[in-house]
């Protein structure tokens, strides 16, 4: 018995998912199993350096910024020998697809992004919520590696959360697997304090968003750029940090970031649609 694929088409790949025993009770299993080994590594690596990347400043040794930039490619890993050595499937079942779908992808979801951040520092200034400044205070080496380790998450997260998990409940349907995939990437990111209610929605809701990506250019790439850009875009907007920080903002923001952040998964999934419209008429042309 093989569990359908919910990114590719089977007919078009003929590699149908291999799972030595695909049940729901055993792909549960794996899922759970994947999730302990995650937070294992994150107590023994990430969580005792985390007092000094937070805040990151002058005071974080250079072996923290090592440890800590190197969990993504990590938690890449992991998705990858889930993937091949676990559930025994090959490796070019990954979607790694580069093609001229993926690729418009990537770049009006990169524009996207720049557009919506500014649209949230201009917006912000213009009603009077906050008065933004640039920082003369940062540390360029500082502000370059806080960048570097928030942007990575885009390349660690795509892969085992779009790459492996999702597809590994594969069989459920691509609408159930992008949606308890995205539940499982928003509780994952309990582990950092992100408790809020209002902050775990709009993970849940970029997260669904990246899923639907995935599953429209079946490929993991533009949701990599994507992620990369807005995370590191993150650390300009919403760091505020003295050290790290380019852009500092005065005011509170918390609750205006969180409803932003969720506003902003619209304006991505029309993007969607349009891609689709697009790809559409092409086809009929």
């Amino acid at each position: 018995m093989t569990l359908p694929n919910s990114l590719t088409n089977q007919r078009e790949t003929k590699r149908p998912f291999r799972l030595a025993a695909p049940t729901a009770g055993a792909t549960t299993l794996r899922l759970v199993l994947m999730l302990v080994v995650n937070l294992s590594l994150l107590a023994a690596i990430a969580f005792p350096i985390m007092a000094y990347i937070n805040p990151p400043g002058a005071h974080t040794p250079w072996y923290a910024w090592v440890m800590m930039l190197a969990w993504q490619p990590l938690m890449a890993l992991q998705g990858i020998v889930w993937h091949r050595f676990v559930d025994k499937r090959p490796l070019a079942e990954l979607p790694w697809r580069w093609d001229g779908g993926a690729r418009r992808a990537a770049l009006w979801g990169s524009l996207l992004t720049i557009l919506l951040m500014a649209a949230f520092v201009g917006l912000t200034a213009m009603t009077g919520l906050t008065t933004w400044r640039w920082n003369s205070a940062t540390l360029p080496i500082t502000a370059i590696l806080f960048t570097l380790l928030t942007a990575s998450a885009g390349f660690g997260e795509e892969i085992m959360f779009r790459g492996y998990v999702m597809r590994t409940l594969g069989h459920l349907g691509a609408r159930w697997a992008a949606v308890l995939s995205s539940v499982i990437f928003a509780l994952m990111h309990t582990t950092t304090g992100r408790i809020n209610p209002l902050d775990l929605l709009a993970l849940f809701l970029h997260g669904y968003f990246f899923a639907l990506l995935a599953q429209r250019t079946k490929s993991v790439w533009p949701g990599m750029i994507i992620h990369f850009l807005y995370n590191g875009l993150t650390c300009l907007v919403w760091a505020n940090n003295l050290d790290a920080s380019p852009l500092l903002f005065d005011g509170n923001l918390t609750v205006v970031k969180w409803v932003y952040k969720a506003a902003m998964v619209i304006p991505y999934l029309l993007m969607l649609w349009l891609l689709d419209r697009k790809q559409q008429r092409t086809q009929n042309a």
